[in-house]
């Protein structure tokens, strides 16, 4: 399959160049008679562009909130559809409103990339510590992740969490401040669709 996937995005790269070749030329080699390999930055394009899609194609699995208690080592349940879209491991750090990022291993690369593109705060201070407060972890047998002890008592978790699905990542919550939240937007949530049109 990935054999395939990457024979259709080199054949894509050289037809975008006027070099054509058909698969059998490709696979045997042959296509090398043509006058050079695709310029490595329309590979790039394409595969950030494949990649990109199945990205958020597996993303709108990772939609509703669910509630759940966390023990008192720091383990909290994934529900099942946020599990298939992430795979075995996630990564997680420091969120907006004091919430915990959840991403999966190729949404962490991404995200990772770009905050170390940047500089971000003062003299780089929130840079560091997004990425500096960053953990692993696996998914057990039982579904669940285990939160590290920096970023419980950032997000302030004790006992009961809300699990959070935001598209690209998945966000955890102190159950009471996700209320708070979740009520005082209710008027950006109905501005914002006044101006979408919707």
């Amino acid at each position: 399959m990935r054999l395939l996937l990457f024979t259709a995005i080199i054949m894509a790269a050289m037809a975008a160049q006027q070099k054509i070749a058909t698969i059998s030329e490709f696979l045997t080699g042959e296509w090398q008679i043509y006058e050079s390999v695709p310029e490595k930055e329309v590979v790039e394009e394409i595969v950030e562009e494949v990649v990109e899609d199945d990205l958020l194609a597996g993303a709108m699995n990772l939609i509703g909130n669910y509630r759940h208690a966390m023990d008192a080592k720091g383990r909290v349940f994934l529900p099942a559809k946020f599990r298939e879209t992430v795979g075995n491991a996630v990564y997680m750090t420091k969120g907006s409103n004091n919430c915990i990022f959840v991403f999966s291993e190729k949404r962490w690369y991404a995200f990772a990339k770009e905050i170390a593109s940047k500089t971000i705060g003062k003299g780089g201070a929130s840079q560091r510590s997004i990425l500096g407060n960053a953990c692993r972890s696996e998914i057990d047998p039982q579904g669940r992740i285990t939160v590290s002890a920096n970023l419980r008592k950032f997000a302030d978790l004790l006992k009961d969490v809300v699990v959070v699905g935001a598209m690209t990542r998945i966000e955890i919550w102190n159950a009471d401040k996700w209320d708070e939240y979740d009520t005082e937007n209710d008027d950006d949530i109905l501005a914002a669709f006044e101006e979408l049109g919707i």
